[in-house]
Formats: structure tokens, C-alpha cells, sequence
């Protein structure tokens, strides 16, 4: 381990910090409200619901930054293939990032902040990615990020749509917001198990919708 790589490993504890603190804030914020009764107890379901994609997504986001520092900056491979970086822009970042986690811990409260709040900042962290991909534009570990950027901006524009037109429909607004993060809870899920066992299922998926060859037809036994 290089000096450099020792010093990265320590500064990246910083995240670890702050995920922490946010995760602590977010339970502090929810449990007491889930053990006392409600007027509306769609709501209680609702502060669970936003709980979970909270802890979930925040876990996703966590592993997804020690893989992308690890395969950037760490693995001997990945010196040669990513010649171009920026890790202080790369950190900064994502130092930002997780600090947008602890604003929707906060937010996940729907007794004393407006219901509004965490589909904002929930918005805000999907769509986050696209400034971190503008300026690694001509950078090489642009090629880690696109996938991920693709993915987030797609399940917010599905969660959108449900958010903002089943209203429409007759359906609640809180209603409408947990179809939105039912979406998202499924995304990051998989993006977890793609994470942890190494396969390739989202950028699988992506070369199978814009392959422009046809699959081999089956052929008779």
C-alpha cells in the first residue's frame, strides 16, 4: 500500500462519519412516532416506508463509493485503465453527497416538516450524479460513473411520474409518494446485490434493451 492509498483510506473514514450521524438522526427522528398512536396511521406507514429507502439507499451509496474508490484508485488493475482522475474533485463530491443524506434524515419526519420535503432531497441525491459525471467528462473514471448515473436519473423519472400523476388518478398524495419509493426501494436493492456479488445486472440489462442485434433463435430438439 502506497503512502497515497494509505492516506485515502483514512480521509474516507470521513463518510463513514457522516453516514453514521445521518442513519442515528434518522432513527431518532422516526421510532418514537412508531410507537405511538396516530389520527392517520397511513402516515406511520408512510415515515417506515420513507425510513427504509432512507437506510437502504444510504447503505447502496455507501458501497457504491468504497467500489468506485477501490476500482478508480486502489486495485493495481485499475491504475493503468483510469490514468485520468481527479480524487480531490472525486472525494469533494462525494463528501457533499452523503452530507444531502443527512438533510433527508431530517426530512423524513412528516409531524414537523412539510410532506413535500423528502421527495425534494430524495430528487436532489437521484439526480446528484449528473454534475459528478459533467466534470469527469474527460476524465477516464467517467466510465465508472455513467452506469450509475443512468440508472438514478431513470428511477427518478419513474418515481416522478407516479409521485406527480396519481394524484391525478384520485390517489393520495402519501399514497402516491410510497408507489414512487417502492420504485426506488426495488432499484437499490438490486444495485446492492449487484454490488456485493460483482455481477454486472444493470449494464447487462442496458446491453440487452440497446443491442441492435436479435438474439439467436432457438432451435427445434
Amino acid at each position: 500500500m502506497t503512502q497515497d492509498t494509505g492516506l485515502r483510506s483514512h480521509v474516507f473514514w470521513l463518510y463513514g462519519v457522516i453516514v453514521g450521524l445521518a442513519i442515528k438522526e434518522g432513527l431518532s427522528e422516526v421510532l418514537p412516532h412508531l410507537f405511538t398512536k396516530s389520527v392517520q396511521p397511513f402516515y406511520h406507514l408512510l415515515e417506515g416506508a420513507r425510513l427504509l429507502v432512507f437506510l437502504i439507499l444510504i447503505i447502496r451509496f455507501y458501497l457504491g463509493a468504497v467500489k468506485f474508490f477501490s476500482d478508480a484508485y486502489d486495485c493495481v488493475e485499475a491504475g493503468s485503465s483510469y490514468t485520468s482522475k481527479n480524487y480531490f474533485i472525486d472525494f469533494l463530491i462525494g463528501f457533499f453527497h452523503f452530507l444531502f443524506f443527512f438533510a433527508l434524515a431530517i426530512s423524513i419526519d412528516i409531524h414537523d416538516r412539510p410532506l413535500w420535503l423528502y421527495p425534494v432531497l430524495l430528487a436532489g441525491i437521484l439526480v446528484y450524479d449528473v454534475p459528478w459525471l459533467a466534470v469527469n467528462w474527460y476524465n477516464d473514471t467517467y466510465h465508472l460513473i455513467k452506469l450509475w448515473t443512468f440508472v438514478n436519473v431513470g428511477t427518478l423519472l419513474v418515481g416522478a411520474c407516479l409521485y406527480l400523476t396519481l394524484p391525478n388518478m384520485g390517489v393520495s398524495t402519501a399514497k402516491a409518494e410510497a408507489s414512487a419509493l417502492l420504485i426506488v426501494l426495488i432499484v437499490s436493492l438490486i444495485d446492492i446485490g449487484e454490488i456485493v456479488t460483482d455481477k454486472e445486472i444493470f449494464a447487462t440489462g442496458l446491453k440487452r434493451l440497446t443491442s441492435r442485434t436479435p438474439d439467436p433463435p432457438i432451435s427445434a430438439p
